[in-house]
């Protein structure tokens, strides 16, 4: 019996051991700035994991602006538009909302924050962090 709860215990504790079969575990993945597609160019905000990454700007692991916002999911670029029905973007079950702290002002079109973003498939959250951010013009 208790070889039986072992083995139980340890498929629900081993990452990916609950996947189903066939399906990749989730991963988010960082992106570099040549993977940006042109309507993302410009103003909007960047988001990163490490504070060298943002000193660089590169290794992005989201990026935003007023009309969409694009992730890496399991190496694959995904990009979400804004909701009109919540203060986030979603696409095919995703949802990403995007919570900016206080932002401190860098120069005339720059400013630095640090975020929490949570990406939902469907109603489960995947995914969830407290990243460094910026953004302008």
């Amino acid at each position: 019996m208790r070889f039986l709860l072992l083995f139980i215990g340890l498929f629900f504790v081993i990452p990916g051991g609950g996947s189903p079969v066939g399906q990749p575990a989730f991963q988010l993945n960082t992106f570099s700035d040549k993977e940006i597609p042109d309507q993302l160019q410009g103003c909007g905000d960047s988001y990163y994991l490490k504070a060298a990454d943002r000193k660089t700007q590169k290794n992005f692991i989201c990026c935003s602006n007023d009309a969409c916002a694009m992730v890496s999911i399991n190496h694959k670029i995904v990009l979400l538009v804004k909701s009109f029905q919540f203060d986030g973007y979603v696409t095919q079950g995703y949802t990403l909302t995007i919570k900016n702290g206080p932002m401190k002002t860098m120069g005339d079109e720059y400013y630095q924050m640090k975020a929490t973003l949570t990406l939902k498939l469907g109603k489960k959250i995947i995914w969830t962090a407290v990243l460094l951010g910026d953004g302008g013009c």
